[in-house]
């Protein structure tokens, strides 16, 4: 039965979204970050798409990035290296080709939904196998699935044990969100620290201040947004100028306007806080946050417009979740945001010796120490090991 499946399964190479209409259905799954509209954001000329096809029917899609060199896309996140020991691999992985969009840090296998697991099984052993097929024309030394969550990790390694799993990083989401109220409760019953009360008065800090609330789309306050969010970075002592600020989010109100979502902070006509989100009408994915330092930090900016503000939003929109992604677990996890473990799956095309594999688990048991000293100060024990499936998240870093 398997092998009539696997037989019935066709895999083309495509190197224009355009060529698949059926792209959004068929990658719903994998939310905004899977779009055709955020793809287009970073497309680049040497990137492929890939479809599993039964018959006319698409079964499975996924973007592929290919990397000569350095990162994979122009943000330092996605670079492959940060998985080993010092950030740099003991053996030359490039070129790597990379499955799943490459900025997001959250991605999915791009399965339609509904399938037999007899044929899901069948489409993603189609999509391993395409995947390598297209690696070696390009010569690629790493094949990589990046950012997976566990379950899809191990319907990959299901069918190859020499696919590498490595957890990376602790990605933070709300949810489900189901009133403003439940979520302060929840709040307050997670944390051993009780930030529930600390709501509270950051709520009340906000008010007193006497700013201005409201959410708009991005291209309604385009020039203020921009504006603040590059004094933020020059605050931080980044170097980003205005004019790199505005393609880049000219890009956004060009593809995805409808989908954003601005809680704003203003005093009179000046905005001085906003956090930016992005809505795929189930979940928000939370991308970039701005204020002004000459606020006063009782208006308690950054948790008021990226908490409180958007999960009132969500429960009037009917939005079910916040994704907030990795990074600042502590300041994520006190306001209710829950912890799930991310992962890459790794096909090396060359043998990797003993030094490398000890220098990639490394990596991942420092990351993981770091990110469970975070979650620790407000999550209890068995609470953590639950939502990161410490036991078998150990027993994977052993096997590496």
């Amino acid at each position: 039965m398997t092998a009539n499946l696997d037989a019935s399964l066709q895999t083309t190479i495509h190197k224009r979204l355009e060529e698949l209409p059926d792209w959004n259905a068929v990658a719903a799954v994998g939310g905004i970050y899977a779009t055709v509209d955020w793809l287009r954001m970073f497309a680049r000329p040497q990137d492929s798409y890939l479809a599993i096809r039964q018959g006319d029917v698409i079964l499975a899609v996924a973007p592929c990035v290919l990397a000569t060199e350095g990162v994979l896309s122009n943000f330092h996140s996605s670079n492959p290296q940060r998985l080993f020991e010092g950030g740099k691999a003991p053996v030359e992985i490039y070129p790597v080709l990379f499955c799943g969009p490459t900025w997001g840090f959250t991605n999915r296998l791009l399965i339609r939904g509904g399938l037999e697991p007899a044929l899901r099984k069948s489409v993603v052993r189609a999509l391993l196998a395409a995947v390598r097929e297209l690696g070696r024309r390009e010569g690629a030394k790493l094949i990589t699935f990046g950012y997976l969550p566990s379950d899809e990790m191990k319907e990959l390694v299901d069918l190859d044990d020499t696919l590498v799993a490595v957890p990376t990083e602790v990605d933070c989401v709300i949810g489900p969100i189901t009133s403003f109220d439940a979520y302060l409760a929840d709040i307050k019953q997670a944390d051993r620290r009780a930030r529930g009360d600390q709501a509270k008065r950051d709520m009340r800090g906000l008010a007193e201040t006497g700013l201005r609330v409201d959410c708009r789309r991005l291209s309604e306050v385009f020039d203020a947004f921009c504006e603040l969010s590059t004094r933020h970075e020059q605050h931080l002592g980044m170097s980003t100028t205005l004019e790199e600020m505005r393609e880049h989010y000219q890009q956004m109100v060009t593809h995805l306007d409808a989908r954003t979502r601005v809680f704003c902070a203003w005093k009179d006509d000046t905005l001085l806080g906003s956090a930016l989100m992005l809505s795929d009408g189930e979940m928000y994915y939370a991308r970039d946050f701005g204020s002004d330092p000459e606020v006063p930090s009782r208006a308690a900016l950054y948790f008021n417009l990226m908490f409180y503000e958007p999960v009132r939003a969500a429960v009037a929109e009917g939005v079910k979740a916040i994704h907030y992604g990795r990074t600042k677990i502590f300041a994520k996890g006190s306001r209710g945001a829950h912890g799930r473990l991310l992962w890459f799956v790794l096909d090396p095309t060359t043998t990797w010796d003993a030094a490398t594999r000890r220098s990639l688990a490394s990596a991942a048991r420092s990351r993981l120490d770091r990110d469970l000293a975070e979650l620790r100060t407000f999550r209890d024990e068995a609470q953590i090991r639950a939502q990161l499936e410490l036991d078998t998240t150990e027993q994977w870093i052993d096997r590496i």
